[in-house]
């Protein structure tokens, strides 16, 4: 996919139904938008697309397909987020690991100090939070491939090299296979406009208008002419169409005034005016400490918060006191102008030390860094996120023309479906036999 400019995304923006918008459905259905990726050839209903995960993983999608919508169906949905944070780390280590690289062994000793040692501790945070057993994010991955894995060198001791990127070779293959089976069904799942409530109305309203359809069928068999069943063509047309898509997700009506979806419940849920006080409160005792052009996190001080910390925009990173446990988390020097390319879930801390990466934003326009002794805006989002979307659950537009093509061809395919069902049935109870009684 080409690198092209986003336009700046504060949010799913809130969809409504208006009668006017029905004035751009035949033009919607006649010129569908270019998904801008390749398909993968099947016969299903539903369409695969070749979404590249680099596009993904570099925000290169927009919503429902961006950045932080994966990581929020990777939390709620697969519960496997574990997968992409470490596959962030292992991305930000191989950058410093490579400035390393670049210095000589008497060049910038100060600097190349520095770096050997985040590099070591970075190692040593990473290690307690993915790669050991009972660890707060432990990675799933194969025996061969944890015993291949260093150990952690000892960050105090400037004469042990820092662990190179190529010993991760493996674990970074085996999680980016598991991210890459996780973004297709995030993908097929995005795909769809309706929860499952909203799809089985669609459903039951296909299968009441089927049965409309089928007076028609009932009164050829009686005193009038067997043609009489092709009266049932376009209640049996709609009726199959608006089931068959309903099975797979789309709600026909909700296509018919939009490209919209449903959102999901954890994406429902707000923080409490408690949990932005508390987070203002938390903040504003460390603002005393922000300067510089880099942000830093003291993961002591993170953990001990006992709600989520809430961060406003801020056009700079922050820095925090320095301590002897510090993890640079290499967040840009500016917070991006797409606030779904960011992270919104940090690293989960274990007793160790952990980082945890903060996002410059997100769709509700806070920045979260959740303790993991307890995060109550998380608690609540898992829960909704357990819950089933009501028939009525609110709506956002749908700005990715993936997500948008994929419905449209859903759509298209069903309907196709349901124009063949209908006409072998009418032409079936159109066959003359012996047994119809004549007119």
């Amino acid at each position: 996919m080409p690198n092209t400019v986003l336009p700046s995304y504060t949010g799913p923006s809130k969809f409504t139904y208006r009668l006017g918008q029905l004035k751009h459905f035949p033009k919607r259905l006649v010129c569908p938008c270019d998904a801008g990726v390749g398909t993968v050839r099947s016969f299903k209903i539903t369409p695969k697309f070749d979404v590249r995960l680099d596009d993904v993983l570099n925000a290169r999608h927009l919503p429902p397909l961006g950045l932080k919508e994966f990581e929020e169906y990777l939390l709620f949905v697969e519960h496997s987020a574990e997968n992409l944070y470490f596959w962030f780390w292992l991305k930000k280590y191989e950058e410093t690991y490579s400035t390393y690289a670049r210095l000589g062994a008497n060049e910038e000793f100060e600097n190349r100090h520095d770096i050997e040692r985040d590099l070591r501790e970075s190692y040593a945070c990473a290690r307690a939070t993915f790669l050991v057993q009972g660890a707060p994010l432990e990675l799933n991955l194969s025996a061969d491939t944890l015993d291949v894995l260093p150990d952690p060198p000892i960050p105090a001791d400037d004469k042990e090299a820092p662990v190179q990127p190529a010993e991760f070779a493996a674990a970074r293959q085996q999680v980016t296979d598991m991210l890459q089976h996780s973004l297709h069904a995030f993908v097929g799942a995005h795909s769809r406009n309706a929860g499952r409530n909203r799809g089985l109305f669609a459903i039951v309203v296909g299968l009441i208008v089927c049965a409309v359809g089928l007076a028609p069928i009932l009164l050829s068999f009686y005193r009038h002419g067997r043609f009489v069943a092709f009266a049932a063509l376009p209640c049996l047309w709609l009726g199959v169409g608006t089931l068959v898509a309903g099975l797979h997700g789309v709600c026909v009506v909700i296509f018919l005034f939009g490209d919209a979806r449903q959102l999901h419940p954890f994406e429902l849920v707000s923080p409490s005016e408690s949990d932005v006080m508390q987070a203002r409160s938390i903040r504003s005792r460390r603002g005393s400490a922000a300067k510089g052009d880099k942000q830093r996190i003291h993961f002591n001080d993170v953990r001990r918060s006992d709600s989520s910390s809430i961060e406003e925009k801020s056009s700079k990173p922050t820095l925090t006191k320095a301590s002897p446990r510090v993890v640079d988390l290499g967040l840009p020097a500016e917070p991006s102008s797409h606030s779904d390319h960011s992270i919104i879930a940090p690293f989960l801390a274990g007793p160790d030390a952990v980082p945890f990466p903060q996002s410059p934003s997100n769709s509700s326009g806070f920045d979260w860094a959740i303790s993991s002794s307890s995060s109550s805006m998380i608690a609540k989002r898992g829960r909704a996120g357990e819950n089933i979307r009501s028939i009525w659950a609110p709506m956002a537009e749908v700005m990715s023309p993936i997500v948008r093509r994929g419905q449209w061809e859903i759509v298209i395919r069903s309907f196709i479906v349901g124009l063949v069902v209908a006409l072998v049935v009418c032409g079936i109870c159109a066959a003359p036999y012996s047994g119809r009684r004549r007119g």
